[in-house]
């Protein structure tokens, strides 16, 4: 089965994981979703949602375990990646369409139809694609940033704040002006829908205060955000293949779900991400320590992660490099994060930390084993815990290879991801993100000047068995 198809649907199904309206209900359904109440929760536990989750689990798992030779010719692949391309242009649209006229049932808001050429000039550009295939993927990366940019003016109008439309950003802008008015961030916000000071760390909400101090919607710095991590990972690829990767990257781009949630802070996240990958990819250690420590002020999957990161590096380079490096991340962390504690001790612990250790009821926004253990929360922690253990013991007890650290941090938080109590969909682009990075190092193993061990595979299960 063809690499490309593989990662398709892996985006396609995960998004039965991430959204209350999965694209796959709008194919079922013929688009006649009823939209009284302003919509309702995907009951998880039926059969077709299962069904999208197994198929999920074995997209992921031959990605990330199978054999890393291609099986079709390259030609093949690009044309399927184009056509695919248009296949989440249209759930997209479809999705922020749905998502309109759920505001709209409440409150008045712009139409979004405008967009509407937008979205068939982006699909006639990826259809000449898939009808004469170009040897570069400048041409299909390029269409797809232009889209994404040019797009952004429409979603700012169409999705106003004031409707309620996210709180996330409400959350980030009210941190960001307390900083410029001299308040502690962490300080009971009015702005809020809900009660309490801000639950991100600082280095994510300061990652936007350039656009709250210029008086810019966050969202605009949100796209950008989005350009730079495709252009640092786009700028890390090797030679090999990089036409395929540079497709592979595109897809991630448009996948539906993240077409749709452009009211959240992934953008920033990813962008870290993308950072110390780049950094890996060309070999520079101390960098890459460096942006995960900017990873570590940001969000606490960085902090869950680390075991698995830190296993790597000293079976790489040895225990010793290891803790070296391990202080550099520690160190950009606490530049960044402990000027707010010691200001505010009780405001920070009873926002990033309170917020992401509670154990309450949450609203079930995701697939995840809390369908069923939602009374068991310890049994969930439990769980978490044993999935990042188990990367963190896989990649200290592998060959230190850059595809291996990229396949468990994947592999970990995906499970972790699904055993967790307190989640929201739009994480779930963090282990797709590090799947890509998994996917683009295994179509060029080159990289620091030495030459990556091949992945796991049966054949080399039975060549050694």
């Amino acid at each position: 089965m063809s690499r490309t198809l593989l990662f398709s649907l892996l985006l396609f199904f995960g998004s039965i994981l991430w959204s209350f309206i999965p694209p796959l209900v709008f194919l079922v359904t013929g688009l006649k979703w009823s939209l009284a109440g302003g919509g309702k929760l995907v009951d998880y536990s039926n059969p077709l949602v299962l069904l999208g989750f197994a198929v999920f689990l074995v997209c992921g798992a031959v990605l990330l375990f199978g054999h890393r030779k291609i099986q079709a010719a390259l030609e093949n692949e690009v044309r399927l990646a184009a056509g695919i391309s248009i296949l989440f242009l249209y759930l997209g649209y479809v999705l922020l369409w749905f998502h309109r006229e759920m505001l709209a049932a409440r409150a008045q808001s712009p139409s979004f139809q405008n967009a509407q050429w937008l979205y068939l000039v982006t699909g006639a550009f990826f259809l000449l694609l898939a009808l004469k295939p170009p040897k570069r993927g400048e041409w299909a990366l390029s269409g797809a940033l232009l889209f994404l940019l040019a797009l952004s003016p429409f979603l700012v109008h169409c999705f106003p704040f004031e409707m309620g439309f996210s709180d996330v950003f409400l959350d980030v802008k009210e941190a960001c002006n307390n900083l410029l008015r001299g308040v502690s961030p962490y300080s009971l916000q009015s702005e809020r829908v809900w009660e309490g000071g801000c639950s991100y760390l600082p280095g994510l909400w300061l990652s936007f205060l350039p656009a709250v101090a210029l008086k810019v919607d966050p969202r605009y710095l949100a796209v950008l955000y989005q350009i730079l991590c495709a252009w640092v990972v786009w700028k890390a690829m090797g030679e090999r293949n990089r036409l395929l990767a540079t497709w592979l990257l595109v897809l991630f781009l448009l996948n539906p779900w993240a077409l749709l949630r452009h009211d959240v802070y992934m953008p920033a996240t990813l962008l870290a991400w993308a950072l110390f990958y780049g950094a890996l990819r060309k070999g520079r250690e101390t960098a890459a320590a460096r942006w995960y420590g900017l990873g570590l002020s940001m969000h606490p999957f960085h902090w869950a992660l680390l075991p698995i990161w830190f296993a790597w590096t000293a079976k790489e380079r040895g225990l010793q490099k290891a803790l070296s490096l391990l202080f550099q991340a520690l160190m950009v962390a606490a530049v960044i994060v402990l000027p707010f504690v010691l200001w505010d001790p009780r405001g920070f612990f009873e926002g990033p930390i309170l917020a992401f250790a509670a154990k309450g009821a949450v609203n079930q926004s995701h697939f995840g084993l809390v369908v069923w253990l939602a009374d068991r929360p310890v049994w969930l922690a439990l769980l978490a815990l044993v999935f990042l253990g188990t990367g963190a013991v896989a990649v200290g007890r592998g060959k230190g290879t850059l595809d291996s650290l990229f396949r468990w941090l994947a592999f970990s938080l995906s499970l972790a991801l699904l055993s967790s109590y307190h989640i929201e969909h739009y994480y779930y682009l963090v282990p797709l993100i590090l799947a890509l990075f998994h996917q683009i190092t295994v179509l060029d193993p080159e990289v620091g000047g030495r030459r990556l061990e091949p992945a796991w595979s049966w054949e080399t299960k039975k060549s050694k068995g």
